[in-house]
């Protein structure tokens, strides 16, 4: 058999190990907790505002969101507060709220 690649073991290992090593990893853990979010936005900020936004990233307590139109951004503003304890009741502590507005979304 050829040789193994570098940075590669042969050693078998279980899918929870390596999981569980990935989950390690910050990155990985990162875009965990954002899925789970994510997973239960429309619960976190209700169903007529997780229809105009959608959270893009979650790093370092600090909750980055999309919306759709600069007024939809300006109620995640209003609400931004509220928003960082319920989103950090379902993952990890959230204690800023960013939002922005695509490029070329919200022109009127």
């Amino acid at each position: 058999m050829g040789s193994a690649r570098p940075g590669r073991s042969e050693d078998a290992h279980s899918l929870g190990s390596v999981l569980g090593r990935l989950g390690e990893q910050r990155i990985l853990a990162t875009g965990l907790a954002l899925g789970r979010l994510a997973a239960r936005w429309d619960g976190i900020v209700g169903d007529r505002l997780a229809a105009e936004t959608t959270p893009m990233r979650l790093e370092r307590g600090v909750l980055t969101i999309a919306a759709s139109t600069q007024p939809w951004a300006a109620q995640v503003r209003f609400l931004g507060r509220e928003i960082a304890v319920r989103a950090s009741t379902q993952t990890a502590p959230v204690r800023e709220i960013r939002v922005f507005v695509p490029a070329g979304k919200g022109a009127p």
